[in-house]
């Protein structure tokens, strides 16, 4: 079977084609689908992480205007659980880096220049 070569620029184009397509059709949804999934999403999630006995769970925050799956329900759950510790990345765009940070508390995180809470 033969492979193909394709190159990082090309990747990184369609990463970027699918990124803004799918943002398209999250700014799409109406506020009240938004909501009502991400409750299911968190419902399921916290299912799997009681089932699987997860001690560290690490997960990212919304972006509210850009719709994306509210956590922050989970987020708070995990911090109700002394057995679970939450896990929160910080992203550091300008070196394309992130650093993972146990939480404890919320009062842990700021919004960031974009509108991300993230860890102080």
């Amino acid at each position: 079977m033969p492979s193909t070569i394709v190159s990082t620029s090309s990747l990184e184009m369609n990463k970027q084609a699918i990124r803004k397509e799918y943002l398209a059709l999250r700014k799409a949804i109406i506020i009240e689908e938004v909501y009502h999934k991400s409750t299911i999403v968190c419902q399921k999630a916290m299912e799997l992480i009681t089932a699987e006995q997860a001690r560290n769970v690490h997960l990212f925050l919304p972006i509210p205007k850009n719709k994306e799956v509210d956590t922050m329900p989970l987020f708070h759950q995990l911090l109700e659980h002394e057995s679970i510790t939450p896990v929160i990345s910080k992203t550091y765009w300008k070196s394309k880096t992130l650093t993972h940070h146990p939480m404890s508390t919320q009062d842990e995180l700021v919004k960031s220049e974009l509108g991300i809470p993230a860890p102080t």
